[in-house]
C-alpha cells in the first residue's frame, strides 16, 4: 500500500505480482506520465508552431525544456518495470502482457505513420537507410516500417522491445548493493554524456547506450523509493532540481539551441547540457509529484491511463495537419504558437482515443493500448 502525504512521503508497498499493477495506483507516477506525454507532444509540434525564423534566447530555453522528453518516458518505463515485477519476475506472462497492450497497437500505428510518411514526405522517407524504390506490397510495408521506426517518434517502440527482451537482466539488478548501483549509474551517466544520440531514432547499440542511464535510474529509483522519495520531495530539493533544470536548459539554448546531440557515436559536439537537464527534470517532477500526490485528481489519472494512446495518435494528427497546411502560428509569438499547436494536437489525439474506446469497447486495446 502506498501512503503518501503532502509533507512527508512514506511508503509501505507490498510485493506485487509479475503481471499486475499495484492494487493502489502510484499517484505521483500518474502525474509524471501525464506530464511526460504533454512534453512529448509539445516537442513534436515545432513544425506546426514555428516557421524557422530566429527566436529569442528565452524562447529557446523553454523549447529546450520540452525537447528530449522521451528520456522521461524511458525513466518511467524503468520505474514501472521494477514496480510491476518487484516480487517475482515471470518472463512469459510479462512478454505476453506487453505484446497485447503495447506492441500490437504499436505495430498498427507504425504502419499507419509509415504509409503517411511515404505519401506525404517521400523525399524525407527516401533519406532513411533501407528505404528504396517500392516494387510491391512487401516493399511498401517494409519501407513504411523502416521510415516510422527511424524518423518518427515510433522509434521508441523497438527501444521498448529491447527492454522487454532484456527483462531478465534488469530483473536481477535488485540483487545489487547500493555501491554497485551507484557505480552502474555513474558509468551509464558518463556513457550518456560522451556518446551522441543517433541522427535518427533507429534502434541499435548507440540508441540503447544513450538512454541507458535513464532506464537504470528508473529501475533503481523504484527499488530505493522508500528513502529516495522523501529526500526528493523536500522543498529545498524541489527548488534545487527545478532551478538546475532551468539553468541547464538556458545553457543548452545558448550552446546548441533546442536540438539534441545527434550524430556519429563519439563525434565531438560539446557538453550535452540537455542530457543533464533531463536528469534534473526527472528529479524535479518525481519530488514535486510525490510531495503533492494527494492532490493528483481523477483527470490526471485518466490522462496517464491513455498516455500510450496519445503517444500512438499524436503524430498522425501532426502529419495530417502539416499536410493540410493548417497554420497555427501567431506572428511574433513563437511560444504562443507552440502552445496553441500543442493544445490542438492534444485535443484531437485525446478525442480520438476516447472515441476509439467508446466505439470499440474492450477491443480498443488493440489500437490504443492499455
Amino acid at each position: 500500500m502506498i501512503a503518501l502525504t503532502n509533507n512527508s512521503p512514506q511508503e509501505a508497498c507490498p510485493p506485487v505480482g509479475p503481471a499486475t499493477l499495484p492494487r493502489e495506483r502510484l499517484a505521483y507516477m500518474d502525474a509524471f506520465r501525464a506530464m511526460a506525454i504533454v512534453q512529448v507532444i509539445a516537442a513534436h509540434v515545432y513544425g506546426l508552431g514555428l516557421d524557422g525564423s530566429p527566436v529569442s534566447p528565452m524562447t529557446l530555453t523553454v523549447l529546450s525544456l520540452f525537447s528530449g522528453a522521451t528520456a522521461l518516458f524511458v525513466f518511467i518505463s524503468g520505474f514501472l518495470f521494477q514496480i510491476v515485477n518487484a516480487a517475482r519476475f515471470d518472463y512469459g506472462p510479462y512478454v505476453i502482457g506487453k505484446w497485447r497492450t503495447v506492441f500490437v497497437p504499436a505495430l498498427a500505428w507504425i504502419f499507419v505513420i509509415g504509409l503517411l510518411g511515404l505519401a506525404f514526405a517521400p523525399e524525407r522517407a527516401a533519406a532513411v537507410p533501407g528505404v528504396g524504390p517500392t516494387t510491391g506490397l512487401v516493399d511498401l510495408l517494409s519501407d513504411a516500417f523502416l521510415y516510422a521506426v527511424s524518423d518518427t517518434p515510433m522509434w521508441y517502440i523497438p527501444y521498448l522491445a529491447v527492454i522487454v527482451v532484456l527483462g531478465p537482466v534488469f530483473a536481477l539488478t535488485g540483487r545489487l548493493g547500493p555501491r554497485e548501483k551507484a557505480l552502474a549509474l555513474l558509468a551509464a551517466l558518463a556513457l550518456g554524456l560522451v556518446i551522441n544520440r543517433p541522427v535518427n531514432g533507429a534502434p541499435g547499440v548507440q540508441n540503447f547506450a544513450y538512454f541507458l542511464f535513464y532506464l537504470l535510474f528508473g529501475i533503481f529509483a523504484a527499488q530505493e523509493r522508500g528513502w529516495l522519495l522523501p529526500r526528493l520531495a523536500r522543498a529545498d530539493a524541489i527548488w534545487a532540481s527545478g532551478l538546475a533544470a532551468a539553468a541547464l536548459a538556458w545553457l543548452q539554448a545558448f550552446a546548441h539551441g533546442h536540438t539534441m546531440h545527434a550524430g556519429a557515436p563519439f563525434e565531438p559536439m560539446g557538453i550535452n547540457f540537455q542530457y543533464l537537464q533531463k536528469v534534473a527534470q526527472t528529479c524535479f517532477f518525481l519530488g514535486l509529484f510525490s510531495r503533492y500526490s494527494g492532490r493528483v485528481g481523477a483527470r490526471t489519472k485518466m490522462l496517464a491511463g491513455v498516455s500510450f494512446g496519445l503517444f500512438f495518435l499524436h503524430y498522425p494528427w501532426i502529419m495530417l495537419l502539416e499536410r493540410g497546411a493548417v497554420d497555427l502560428r501567431v506572428d511574433g509569438w513563437p511560444l504562443l504558437s507552440v502552445l496553441i499547436s500543442t493544445a490542438v494536437v492534444f485535443a484531437l489525439s485525446f478525442a480520438s482515443v476516447l472515441g476509439l474506446r467508446k466505439g470499440l469497447g474492450k477491443r480498443s486495446k488493440w489500437l490504443v493500448g492499455a
